[in-house]
């Protein structure tokens, strides 16, 4: 009997802990000026801290008709959850076994080894997640002439693509269809050292490749400036973009619709006032140029602080532009929600950390939406001297092309899944 009352009572403070902490973020959102998100479901996974560092779940991606959630829990997208609506486990997969991602043997007189990592992740057509994944290969056989280990070697750079279903499975038809369109660029690797180093050269970021099905055309946008443009029989081209430069690199993103985006911010005596949005054109060869200017007034800098400074930006299907901002210490307060990590000393959630803000296409504000924690690795953040080592804020949140705003949040035992509706004056 006594064991019973007590897990009462165990469960009754659980609840009211909850109940408190929903309170919270509840007096924080409206302190902000934010809508109530809806909370979706919670995902079985917390934070830790490994060998790779922080892990955190990212690669936050939603299907187009909104039914399955992409979320990779672990480092480097190693492993993928899909999850639907209601928080059920759709699948689980790995893009690569261990044996691919990494091999080596050795013998007396050969040696191999063999390398692959994910290069961009996309979605695809019909709610599948396609991965770009570089592959590196070096043989060696042994050589008497070679002093530095008695094997003279040869290494082989190559690109393949993989589709993957909500469910798990390879989509063979979309793999095999990619995997054409990239074998003349494998085929050419090699001999051609120009092409070699614009590949050395590729952003690296989910958001920086662009697959058109319609066109059947696959851009990849590198650090340098130029764009690498596949067409359907395989030919490929490099199209230049001189206002893709590297200022640029942590403020640009893709549009639903293939257009390049890019944030510039304008600094006047220490404060944020004014921030560009160019826009490059896909179907113009990124050569016609649009460009909107956002004003940071004091409606805005009144929930951010005076010195608002935008971390990164997106933008969704209608042309709304969202810019996440990180929002000045002068504006939190110390009661607020401030998490501690079980078994975990050094990790700390601070809610809020980053708010979104609304833009329409014209760059006029339309209100802040949303609200996100700053995660600090106290170990991490003492050794570097950074208060902002965290996770990137763009792979913990996503839009779908109605303008809903999904986003995911931390607790010490679990992961959330909010979804905040769209605003009422968007059009």
């Amino acid at each position: 009997m006594r064991r019973i009352v007590g897990m009462v009572l165990l469960a009754g403070l659980w609840l009211s802990l909850f109940a408190q902490i929903d309170k919270v973020q509840r007096d924080i959102q409206k302190r902000f000026g934010v809508p109530p998100p809806k909370l979706l479901f919670s995902i079985d996974h917390r934070i830790s801290v490994g060998e790779w560092g922080l892990s955190t779940p990212k690669l936050f991606l939603i299907s187009q008709d909104n039914n399955y959630f992409y979320i990779s829990l672990t480092p480097l997208f190693y492993d993928i959850s899909c999850y639907d609506r209601n928080g059920r486990l759709i699948s689980l997969f790995q893009p690569l076994s261990d044996e691919e991602r990494y091999k080596e043997t050795l013998s007396k007189d050969q040696s191999e080894f063999q390398e692959s990592w994910f290069t961009f992740v996309r979605l695809f057509d019909d709610n599948k997640i396609v991965f770009l994944i570089h592959q590196y290969k070096r043989t060696g056989k042994k050589s008497e002439g070679n002093e530095y280990d008695g094997f003279l070697y040869e290494e082989k750079d190559s690109y393949k693509f993989l589709v993957f279903t909500p469910y798990g499975k390879i989509d063979e038809k979309s793999t095999t269809k990619l995997n054409h369109m990239i074998e003349k660029l494998n085929n050419d690797i090699q001999s051609n050292k120009k092409l070699e180093e614009f590949l050395g050269r590729l952003i690296g970021k989910p958001n920086a490749m662009i697959i058109n099905n319609k066109n059947d055309s696959i851009d990849f946008i590198a650090n340098n400036g130029n764009i690498l443009r596949i067409t359907h029989d395989g030919n490929y081209t490099i199209i230049s973009a001189p206002s893709i430069v590297e200022e640029h690199l942590g403020f640009m993103t893709i549009d639903p619709q293939g257009n390049i985006r890019l944030m510039s911010i304008h600094d006047k005596e220490e404060k944020r006032e004014e921030i560009t949005i160019k826009t490059l054109k896909r179907d113009k060869g990124y050569k016609d140029i649009d460009e909107i200017k956002i004003k940071i007034d004091e409606t805005i800098t009144r929930h951010i602080g005076k010195k608002a400074s935008p971390r990164q930006f997106t933008v969704d299907a209608r042309g709304h532009i969202f810019l996440i901002f990180s929002i000045d210490e002068s504006q939190q307060k110390n009661e607020w929600q401030v998490e501690y990590y079980p078994n975990e000393e050094n990790i700390v959630a601070k809610y809020p950390g980053y708010i979104i803000y609304e833009f329409d296409p014209a760059g006029k504000p339309i209100g802040p939406r949303a609200l996100l924690q700053t995660i600090y690795d106290l170990v991490a953040k003492i050794a570097l001297d950074d208060e902002l080592l965290l996770i990137d804020p763009p792979t913990r949140f996503t839009l779908d092309n109605q303008g809903n705003l999904y986003y995911l949040h931390f607790r010490p035992d679990s992961t959330q899944v909010w979804m905040v509706p769209s605003s009422r004056t968007a059009k």
